[in-house]
């Protein structure tokens, strides 16, 4: 896991996620301080409670991780009735971070979008056809 939070993400779409629609559309429109990678979600260990717990089509998006205590402080700040909820719920946690979708975010700096590598068969291992 990345240990600095350089990044700056925008939530620009209501995240995706089994939390109360009314709670997860006050993300909308906020500014958040996230890791400069983007990862997969299997990868990101630290994020229980991730907005986009179980109620995603693809069941490994790409996505940047955001610490909760930021967001939360940001919250607090911008949107008391989310931040009251998500307290109610136990959050923050101490050293867990919160995923939001690539589609979800407009990465503003600082964030290293993902990449695609085309796999040819060779490279998958399939050298005879």
């Amino acid at each position: 896991m990345h240990n600095t939070v350089t990044g700056l993400i925008e939530i620009i779409k209501t995240p995706h996620g089994t939390w109360p629609l009314n709670i997860r559309e006050e993300w909308v429109d906020i500014t958040l301080r996230c890791y400069p990678n983007s990862t997969r979600l299997h990868q990101c260990f630290t994020a229980r409670g991730e907005l986009n717990e179980k109620a995603h089509e693809n069941p490994n998006p790409w996505g940047v991780i955001v610490p909760q205590d930021l967001a939360m402080n940001v919250l607090e700040r911008e949107r008391p009735f989310a931040f009251t909820y998500w307290v109610s719920q136990g959050f923050p946690e101490r050293d867990k971070n919160f995923f939001f979708r690539m589609d979800e975010v407009r990465l503003i700096r600082g964030v290293t979008p993902p990449t695609m590598t085309l796999v040819t068969e060779e490279m998958d291992g399939q050298l005879y056809r």
